[in-house]
């Protein structure tokens, strides 16, 4: 008997000790993390609505936040497929065909 208390004791501490460490997190996570995100996403002129809701809390609001200004970066790329093709046909034009030779 005296076994399951201890067992018993021992499982709520540990468990009153994660849920600290998990408030910690999620603490830092909303005073550190999220405004950082936001004046991100702010900046790339991402709509509010594409945020996400800081009711879903702040792990969930950092997610949302951070494949936000993801997309929002990955738009923003230039592809550079069309300048290899410029490239690529300029040198086409310069450099003779094959087995002919240039003259000077």
């Amino acid at each position: 008997m005296l076994g399951v208390g201890v067992a018993a004791y021992l499982y709520r501490r540990r468990e009153r000790q994660w849920l600290r460490e998990r408030l910690d997190i999620e603490t830092k996570l909303r005073r550190i993390v999220v405004p950082v995100l936001e004046r991100r996403a702010g900046a790339l002129g991402i709509p509010v609505s594409a945020r996400g809701k800081n009711a879903d809390g702040p792990v969930s609001l950092t997610m949302t936040l951070a494949s936000a200004i993801r997309s929002a970066e990955e738009s923003v790329e230039l592809p550079f497929g069309d300048t290899v093709e410029v490239a690529r046909s300029d040198l086409d034009e310069e450099t003779p065909a094959a087995g002919v030779e240039k003259t000077q």
